[in-house]
């Protein structure tokens, strides 16, 4: 049953919710299952909607290059682990830091099916800024909703999408209210229906406008939409991140990320995306460059790559196996630090 942290009016959004997959909550065991990625992979196979237990890891969003460290690219340090990602550029880059099994096969969201749907005429979602776990939400949601606001005359249908993050902390939905536009909740990591639900959100509106750079661009170029960003820019800087457990342990990471969201870097990078919604840029096939399409593999590929098994106690296995060897590994190569033996 939906809840007031779905969406701002239901009779005001009628016409967009009936078009969405229902939210199917999943307790997620790996990572390629976040957002329903396996579960898309599934659909394309003609098998029926299940738990999918998986061997392998499988790298959500958008990894903006240029990448340096391992850190920027997964989450999951295990070498011997089999790693499913976006791109042969980040499949190179893992392999270089002693990743053993890495594949290259598009980012899940490539492999989304959307529901029956047909852009709404002169329509613009909007997608601001998002909290994450740690950071620190230190945006002016006045100033940036008024810019938006603004658009009204331009524009017949105007919708914000909201995390459910930021829904959770009680960012956004506030802020546009006051102007009378309507929003609706994102994508969660739980629900099995969420790349597909994205997709079909996505393929609704003819323009998508954000003020920051993250995976939601080219998601939605992907899908068709003309796509900008547009009004006071979120700059994020360190200090929004100063209470990351990751960013604590590894500075480095902090300055290589952070300098990639300033201003000046992203529209040096990206000038195409500086202009007004209702022009956008739109070029699906640069956008689908971005989330891997090149490296598309057949769902049969996929499925074989991602290692499913029969039962929650055989991936249990299959995971303590590739843990013990790489401590074995790792054990030897400690040997050889101790006793000078080179290793092979």
């Amino acid at each position: 049953m939906m809840t007031s942290l779905e969406f701002s009016d239901e009779k005001e959004l009628a016409w967009l919710i009936e078009r969405l997959p229902p939210i199917v909550t999943v307790h997620p065991r790996s990572e390629a299952q976040y957002y329903g990625a396996a579960w898309e992979i599934a659909r394309a196979l003609h098998d029926p909607p299940k738990p999918i237990h998986s061997g392998a890891s499988w790298v959500h969003g958008w990894r903006i290059e240029p990448n340096t460290f391992w850190q920027q690219v997964t989450s999951i340090e295990i070498r011997s682990f089999r790693h499913l990602v976006a791109t042969q550029k980040q499949a190179d880059l893992l392999t270089s830091f002693g990743f053993k099994d890495v594949h290259a096969v598009g980012s899940p969201y490539i492999y989304a099916t959307p529901l029956p749907t047909t852009r709404v005429p002169n329509s613009l979602l909007v997608m601001p800024t998002h909290a994450l776990a740690h950071t620190i939400h230190n945006f002016d949601e006045d100033i940036y909703a008024q810019e938006i606001a603004a658009l009204k005359s331009q524009f017949d249908v105007i919708v914000v999408c909201i995390s459910g993050n930021c829904l959770k902390r009680g960012m956004w939905h506030k802020a546009f209210e006051k102007h009378g536009i309507p929003w609706i909740r994102g994508a969660k990591v739980d629900d099995q229906n969420a790349l597909c639900r994205m997709a079909t959100l996505f393929q609704s509106f003819e323009a998508m406008t954000t003020h920051v750079l993250g995976s939601h661009v080219p998601y939605a170029g992907y899908s068709g939409c003309r796509v900008s960003i547009f009004g006071t820019y979120n700059h994020l800087d360190s200090s929004a991140l100063r209470y990351d457990p990751n960013y604590n342990k590894n500075p480095q990471l902090l300055h290589a990320n952070v300098q990639k969201h300033e201003l000046e870097w992203v529209q040096s990078q990206f000038p195409q995306l500086f202009t007004d919604p209702k022009q956008g840029y739109w070029n699906p096939e640069w956008y689908g460059d971005l989330l891997g399409e090149p490296f598309r593999r057949p769902p049969e590929e996929v499925a074989q790559l991602l290692q499913w098994q029969p039962s929650l106690a055989t991936y249990l296995r299959s995971r303590a196996e590739w843990v013990s060897n790489d401590l074995r590994a790792s054990t030897k190569r400690m040997w050889h630090r101790i006793v000078g033996t080179p290793t092979t």
